[in-house]
């Protein structure tokens, strides 16, 4: 790139570092949440997920600096329910009026906007579509190794094991509480389901969960888990496109997930769910009843959408994105 750009990271995803540096730009942590009192010159600044912090910067820098924000968290969707996840508190609150007025203020000052996936870019055009400012839509990418690894994957299919895959504390954009309750539905009809929840979570009474059957296995290697498993949840409300979907497709297990999870885009309609409980249940139940034939089948054609999220393939969309939107700015050409 001929201009001299500057990403400022506020959570900080490999992923995310790895496409700024295919685009040779410098990167700097600021705390999500933290002012930014100086920041050195650049003629492009791209914000991780904060569109506060990128209004700020907009007033900070000089007058033909450019500020994009990089949506890639659930920040769009909690503004449109009124939401808001309080970290401390570990709960999910009403949003303030004051952070709704900031938000609308803090959108109208953006000069362009990078989704991941295309749920948050129809979140973003819906409600906060502002001036007209250019947006592109990108996909995150699963590791060479790690492709190279699911790929060879055979699930063992005719087992009971149910895999979930991400994070936390932010169980309600994660959909960990509604993974959970389903399970111990779905466990009545099916007396052997397993649980396995793979990821950073904080927890109480784990000797109670694991008697239920479900397993918090912390932050670990997924391929064991995955070979050994025959069907993932992922009930996010309002995740954006979350790599892990595609990388339980990629290793031939199907995958349930909510209407509000930003990886639908690539799920086979029929595995694609409201946030309905008796909905969900019934696909677990539905799809674990199936004979071994059928879900060989569903899992051979499962790895097909999902082989497209290489590392190449993602910088191509990506380094395509910023040229497309350093040109609009440029010439000053809405969309």
């Amino acid at each position: 790139m001929k201009n001299k750009i500057l990403f400022i990271e506020t959570g900080g995803h490999t992923i995310h570092r790895r496409l700024m540096k295919e685009i040779g730009a410098d990167i700097i942590y600021i705390p999500d949440g933290e002012i930014p009192f100086y920041l050195p010159k650049y003629s492009l600044y791209i914000v991780e997920g904060s569109y506060i912090i990128a209004s700020l910067i907009k007033r900070r820098v000089k007058k033909n600096a450019k500020v994009i924000t990089l949506f890639c968290d659930p920040r769009l969707f909690y503004l449109k329910i009124n939401k808001q996840f309080n970290k401390e508190k570990n709960r999910i609150e009403n949003c303030s009026w004051l952070r709704r007025i900031i938000a609308e203020y803090s959108f109208k000052n953006l000069d362009g906007a990078i989704c991941f996936g295309k749920f948050l870019t129809e979140l973003l055009k819906e409600k906060y579509y502002m001036n007209g400012i250019p947006i592109r839509t990108i996909y995150g990418f699963i590791e060479e190794e790690r492709y190279k690894q699911l790929l060879k994957i055979k699930p063992n299919l005719s087992e009971r094991n149910i895999v979930f895959i991400g994070d936390g504390p932010d169980y309600y954009c994660k959909g960990l509480d509604l993974v959970i309750e389903c399970f111990r539905e779905a466990k009545k009809s099916i007396p052997e389901l397993r649980l396995d929840i793979l990821g950073e979570w904080k927890i109480k009474n784990e000797k109670g969960f694991i008697k239920e059957g479900i397993h918090f296995q912390g932050r670990v290697d997924i391929v064991p888990y995955l070979k050994k498993a025959s069907l993932s949840l992922h009930l996010g409300r309002g995740e954006a496109f979350g790599i892990n979907v595609a990388e339980c497709m990629l290793s031939g297990i199907p995958t349930i997930v909510s209407e509000y999870t930003g990886a639908k885009e690539i799920v086979p309609k029929e595995f694609i769910s409201s946030l309905n409980k008796k909905e969900i249940i019934e696909k677990i139940v539905n799809y674990m009843n199936l004979d071994l034939g059928k879900k060989k089948e569903i899992s051979k054609e499962i790895r097909k959408p999902s082989k497209k999220f290489t590392e190449k393939e993602s910088i191509r969309i990506f380094k395509n994105a910023i040229g497309e939107l350093e040109n609009e700015r440029q010439n000053n050409i809405p969309i």
